[in-house]
């Protein structure tokens, strides 16, 4: 629809090649509200168009790969946990290295929690057995109590990280009453541990 406004007489209206209003003009009150109406749109559509944030962790019944049950987020309340999620074979890499760098910081101390997350629901039945049996063979028994292995809700976990490409690494770290409170993706990089790591210490009192 083709809206003509018609200035009044003595009035000076200019417009911008892309047909916004713009300048340092004298506009009327009819312009001025449709302005006004048009801002409040785009605004209300780019509200819209945001992708979905998951403030508070939601329940989740898993299974560590030593075959322990584990359920978040209650495995991590009174703690700051880090949640370190993988969704294909290619994310090992930058997942690890999350985890290797948590691990090192806060690793030993009591306030912090951390779980690294295999989500496998992708991978045929038929083979599953034999992919949790490399697992095990890969990752010392240490460490097999943080590492928990998910066959189901899959995209639950995809809507609670934000899930954008299949080998990334995607990091959350909550509070001590599960809420999220800072979250990543993509490759490892020193920038954004370092932002993390100064989160974490805020939250933990370290």
């Amino acid at each position: 629809m083709n809206i003509r406004l018609q200035p009044q007489e003595g009035e000076l209206i200019r417009s911008d090649s892309s047909g916004f209003c713009s300048g340092s003009v004298l506009l009327n009150d009819r312009l001025m509200s449709y302005c006004s109406d048009l801002v409040k749109a785009l605004l209300l559509l780019a509200v819209s168009a945001a992708p979905a944030w998951t403030a508070t962790l939601p329940h989740f019944d898993l299974e560590t790969l030593s075959g322990k049950p584990v359920s978040l987020p209650e495995a991590g309340r009174g703690r700051v946990m880090l949640l370190i999620v993988g969704f294909s074979r290619a994310s090992q890499t930058p997942t690890g290295a999350w985890r290797g760098r948590f691990d090192g910081d806060f690793g030993k101390d009591p306030r912090y929690a951390m779980y690294q997350i295999a989500v496998l629901e992708g991978v045929p039945r038929l083979i599953r057995g034999m992919v949790v049996g490399g697992m095990k063979k890969s990752v010392p028994p240490g460490r097999q109590d943080k590492l928990l292995v998910v066959f189901h809700d899959s995209e639950k976990w995809k809507e609670v990280m934000g899930f954008a490409a299949p080998d990334d690494a995607y990091v959350a770290l909550l509070d001590p009453n599960g809420k999220v409170t800072w979250r990543r993706h993509g490759p490892f990089r020193d920038s954004d541990y370092a932002e993390l790591r100064e989160q974490a210490k805020a939250i933990g009192g370290k």
